[in-house]
């Protein structure tokens, strides 16, 4: 085993220029410590809206069946999840007016993206089997999710747009990686 040792907070809050909220009594375990991060209890009459546009660091478990096979994904180390909700807006253009009228219809469904760094704690190299792993959640089915978060927002399916995982320059154990998702409901048709 490589004698590698860093700050994985640290190291993702640099490498996405982020700062970022962590939520305190996590339902799902934590392989590290969120030191100097601020923490919020969303226990009681915390404002869920103060969590859309902030970055939160949480624990994710992505649970879907492949191949008739059970599969889970747990994101455990420092993962920055952003999450928004767009309003849905239908525009009309109108003869000898300028402009458009808009008409809000309903909030849209929620987006966002989880960015954070895998890292290959074996060895130097780059983690090419964490990377392949990650890679399964580019699905064609939405997946079920356990998060304080996503659970504070009433989120417990996701569809995942992308998976992306950009160059980053002097990292050759680590690959920073970016899930980009949208919320899903399961429709149930009752005849």
């Amino acid at each position: 085993m490589a004698d590698i040792a860093f700050n994985i907070v640290e190291l993702t809050r640099q490498v996405f220029g982020l700062g970022a909220i962590s939520i305190s009594g996590s339902s799902l375990p934590r392989s590290i410590e969120y030191d100097g991060i601020e923490t919020i209890n969303l226990e009681g009459n915390y404002p869920k809206s103060r969590l859309l546009g902030n970055p939160v660091l949480d624990t994710v478990l992505f649970k879907q069946n492949i191949n008739g096979e059970p599969f889970e994904y747990f994101l455990d180390r420092a993962p920055v999840i952003s999450v928004n909700q767009p309003s849905h807006i239908v525009y009309s253009r109108v003869r000898r007016r300028r402009g458009n009228v808009k008409e809000i219809i309903n909030l849209g469904d929620y987006v966002g993206k989880i960015e954070g760094i895998i890292a290959n704690v074996d060895s130097n190299d780059p983690p090419y089997e964490e990377m392949a792993e990650m890679d399964k959640l580019k699905s064609t089915q939405p997946w079920e999710v356990e998060s304080d978060l996503f659970a504070a927002l009433e989120i417990f399916y996701l569809v995942i747009k992308d998976v992306k995982f950009p160059a980053y320059r002097g990292m050759g154990n680590s690959q920073p990686y970016v899930i980009e998702f949208i919320s899903d409901e399961p429709i149930v048709l009752e005849i």
